[in-house]
């Protein structure tokens, strides 16, 4: 099985998501703040520094192109059933 090639992107397995349920979690302050913030990670997943970290680290972990089937970048953050944060 083929390792993913150095010029091949995961581009196309890159997702950003939204959970509709978690809006009204949120003030639109926070959800403003949240999908700029979950735009510009997103975006940065494209830069190729990044695309050859990637490649790096499959190539390290010794894991195969079709065992990704997708990197998600959720819009708001996890939270603990409790209601707070995982990451603040």
């Amino acid at each position: 099985m083929p390792m993913l090639e150095e010029t091949h992107s995961l581009s196309s397995k890159m997702k950003i998501t939204v959970d509709p349920e978690k809006l009204a979690d949120f003030s639109q302050n926070h959800v403003s703040f949240y999908m700029k913030y979950s735009s510009f990670v997103f975006r940065s997943l494209f830069r190729s520094s990044f695309q050859k970290f990637l490649y790096w680290m499959l190539k390290r972990e010794n894991i195969e192109e079709q065992m990704v089937r997708a990197v998600h970048v959720k819009v708001f953050p996890l939270r603990r059933k409790n209601k707070k944060c995982l990451f603040m």
